[in-house]
């Protein structure tokens, strides 16, 4: 099966369908969760930097 280009109708529809259907709790867990893990992720990153190298940017 061949990919939908952008410009055909089942792409089209398949996008109002997404952007209608609302966001479930869970969903939102997982984009907090996300987002903050990846916060914690670059934090971690510059602590060990500054710790080992000396180095803050």
């Amino acid at each position: 099966m061949s990919q939908p280009e952008f410009g055909s109708e089942s792409f089209v529809s398949a996008e109002e369908v997404h952007i209608e259907e609302p966001r479930t709790g869970t969903e939102t867990a997982l984009v907090i969760f996300t987002t903050v893990s990846l916060l914690a992720a670059i934090v971690m990153l510059f602590i060990e930097l500054k710790t080992n190298y000396g180095f803050w940017a």
